[in-house]
């Protein structure tokens, strides 16, 4: 550290006890809010409504962030941050989370709190598991938590029921919750990369699916009821352990993209024939027989179909 550097800490440290020169505060908001959080010096940003910090060194943030009661968007990325305090819970006002890159090992319960939140991502963290008052946060749209350490989820994360995109993607989950119909609005649900070895029937009734990634787990088999979801577009269970489908999801009306490549499959379903607004099949990497290929192949003579 430069010894103008280490000055200007000190500076704040001294600010911090005796107050902040008016004709400082401009300065101090456009400038420093990174030194703001490490010192604890909150004043000048009280009236922000966005605070973006990235790519400087923060171990922990200040309970004094509960102080800033404007803030509508906060996003802290790539700075090495380890926890967040209690007080975070007191942003009643935040909409917008983000929190992706640091080392946080874990989220304090307040952040259930939180009730106006719509996004909160949380990618590329060290989190081992999720609170469960995240099911506070009613008014959540989109929870991304890629890349992190979490080997279940809480029964509570299924209550969130206005979520309309989950990423759970790259982590060691094994297990799901079983009641899944709550979430009435989700869209895209994203569960690739796990240690999935089965899915809920549950999933099958959420009526608004349009996407479902699951690929590269452990999965043998994937529920009849998926053939419930009118709205798919997208089904992808490549790489996984799967030796037959269900003869149900040859009555999806809206898939577009179906990638079953790299499982255990000799045949389709007959029913498969239906799929008349399909677009992509992939289905290498499986022990269909050749009769078998040409049998698809005369099933959907206009698309390309990945062998």
């Amino acid at each position: 550290m430069s010894s103008d550097a280490g000055q200007v800490r000190l500076a704040f440290y001294l600010m911090k006890g005796t107050g902040v020169p008016s004709k400082l505060l401009p300065i101090i908001k456009a400038h420093y809010q990174a030194l703001c959080f490490e010192t604890g010096l909150m004043f000048p940003l009280h009236s922000l409504r966005a605070l973006y910090i990235s790519g400087v060194c923060l171990a922990g943030v200040s309970p004094e962030i509960g102080k800033l009661k404007k803030l509508r968007e906060l996003c802290i990325e790539n700075c090495d941050l380890e926890q967040l305090p209690p007080d975070i819970g007191q942003l009643k006002r935040l909409k917008v989370c983000w929190l992706r890159w640091n080392n946080l090992h874990q989220l304090p319960a307040t952040i259930g709190r939180l009730t106006q939140l719509t996004e909160l991502q949380l990618d590329d963290n060290r989190l081992r598991a999720l609170p469960a008052r995240l099911n506070r946060l009613q008014k959540l749209k989109i929870l991304y938590a890629k890349y992190n350490q979490l080997t279940e989820l809480p029964k509570e994360i299924t209550q969130l029921r206005g979520l309309q995109e989950l990423n759970l993607s790259y982590n060691h989950i094994n297990a799901l919750p079983l009641d899944w119909q709550t979430l009435t609005q989700l869209k895209k649900l994203h569960l690739y990369n796990n240690n999935l070895s089965n899915l809920p029937d549950s999933i099958g009734y959420l009526a608004r699916l349009k996407i479902l990634r699951v690929q590269n787990n452990v999965l043998r088999g994937v529920p009849a009821s998926l053939g419930k979801l009118q709205q798919l577009e997208e089904l992808s269970i490549q790489n996984n352990q799967i030796q037959q489908l269900p003869a149900s999801l040859g009555h999806l009306p809206s898939l577009k993209r179906l990638n079953v490549n790299d499982n255990l499959l000799t045949y389709l379903p007959d029913s498969f024939q239906n799929l008349v607004n399909l677009e992509h099949l992939y289905l290498r990497g499986n022990q269909l027989s050749k009769k078998n290929r040409e049998t698809i192949q005369g099933w959907f003579p206009h698309i390309s179909i990945h062998f």
